[in-house]
C-alpha cells in the first residue's frame, strides 16, 4: 500500500504526527515510514523532542513508525 500528501508549502506546519496503522494488530512484520522533506535550509528535524537530523532544502529523511505513533517537529 502506497500513500502520499502534497501539501503547498505556504500552509505547511512544523508539527505532524504519523501514526502505525497496524500497531496492536498483531501483525509485527510490518515496517511503516515517514519521509520528510526540507523546504528550507537548516531544518532540523525532531521526533519525541529529540533532535534526529538537518537537513538542507530539497534533502529527504526516512524516519520508522516503531510504535503507536511519532510526533515530528521541526524548526
Amino acid at each position: 500500500m502506497v500513500g502520499d500528501q502534497l501539501v503547498p508549502t505556504s500552509i505547511i506546519g512544523t508539527e505532524y504526527i504519523a501514526v502505525h496503522t497496524l500497531y496492536g494488530t498483531g501483525i509485527t512484520n510490518t515496517v511503516q515510514k515517514v519521509f520528510v522533506l526540507a523546504v528550507e535550509d537548516n531544518t532540523t528535524i525532531y521526533v519525541d523532542g529529540v533532535a534526529k537530523v538537518t537537513l538542507d532544502r530539497g534533502e529527504i529523511h526516512e524516519l520508522n513508525i516503531t510504535n503507536n505513533a511519532i510526533y515530528i517537529t521541526s524548526n
